[in-house]
């Protein structure tokens, strides 16, 4: 009994030192952050806002044929510049011109009907001035007269719209412009119906750049300059653009921007980002293209290039 209660106290004792050791340990000291403080200051920024513009002659002409047929022949190349009335393209004649000629054969025949009534109906007069026939019978006669003519009028408008729809086998420019593509060629069957048209006229004379901005956006300027013609006025203007141009079209522009003269493929590229309506262009159209882009010049690109440069004076 002894023993147990000694070693109990022993265990006690050892147990409150090492509590009196733990409680001993000097306590943690925390570091005070200090933080990096950044001054606010105020300064005047010019802030842009860029708008999605297309660029436009005064007046682009969609040409589509009146009369429906087989091209027979292209009168003008893309890019040529043509005058108001200049023919474009030509529409097989063969089937209007037999049409006008059978028009105009029933002309005849119409005249002649109406000679023959005519003088049927100066011999009825007569003999009813005699009392040799009735009163009907010279109605009679005059009715077909009067017949006759009509025949005659119908026949000289059917003549008449035969010899239009041949002219419309010529078709003509209505202004004066740039042509554009051309997507039929000869042998093509064409109609007033076509899902895009013959070519395109193009009067380039004056440019025109076309975007749009919300209400909220207008009203803003007017705001911020008092008017919208003070609005127009401090409106940035972008620097000019500098390039050799080799082609002409509604849709396409521009094949080489600034000093930089581009190679064939990098000019198709150039040419599909530069389309004016967004569309990218066919496998047909870059091969056509590559086509004109080669045939410029029988010399070498670089030559061309230092070629188009000194042209320019650069």
């Amino acid at each position: 009994m002894i023993t147990k209660k000694r070693l109990t106290k022993q265990m006690m004792t050892l147990i409150c030192s090492v509590t009196l050791a733990a409680c001993g340990q000097a306590p943690t000291v925390q570091t005070n952050s200090e933080y990096e403080v950044m001054g606010i200051t105020t300064s005047d920024r010019e802030l842009q806002t860029t708008y999605s513009a297309s660029i436009r002659g005064r007046q682009d002409i969609d040409i589509y044929p009146q009369v429906s047929g087989f091209l027979t022949k292209l009168c003008v190349e893309e890019g040529q510049s043509v005058r108001k009335g200049q023919v474009l393209f030509i529409i097989d004649q063969v089937p209007y011109r037999a049409a006008l000629q059978t028009a105009e054969a029933n002309v005849e025949a119409a005249r002649a009907s109406v000679a023959t009534a005519q003088l049927t109906y100066d011999s009825k007069k007569e003999l009813f001035a005699q009392n040799v026939i009735s009163e009907f019978d010279l109605q009679t006669s005059y009715n077909n007269l009067l017949t006759a003519k009509a025949q005659l009028a119908q026949t000289e408008a059917q003549r008449v719209s035969a010899a239009n729809n041949l002219s419309y086998t010529e078709v003509k420019s209505p202004a004066d412009g740039v042509v554009g593509t051309l997507p039929y060629r000869v042998g093509a069957l064409v109609s007033a119906s076509l899902p895009k048209p013959l070519t395109t006229v193009s009067d380039n004379s004056d440019m025109y750049v076309y975007f749009s901005m919300t209400e909220n956006q207008l009203l803003g300027l007017i705001r911020q300059y008092g008017s919208k013609e003070e609005a127009l006025k401090n409106m940035p203007f972008a620097p000019p653009v500098y390039g050799f141009v080799v082609f002409t079209s509604p849709r396409v522009s521009f094949v080489f921007k600034n000093d930089k003269i581009l190679k064939p493929t990098q000019a198709v590229d150039k040419l599909q980002q530069l389309s004016s309506r967004g569309r990218k262009l066919t496998g047909e159209q870059k091969s056509e293209i590559l086509t004109r882009l080669r045939t410029i010049s029988k010399k070498s690109w670089p030559a061309f290039a230092k070629q188009v440069k000194m042209r320019q004076g650069r």
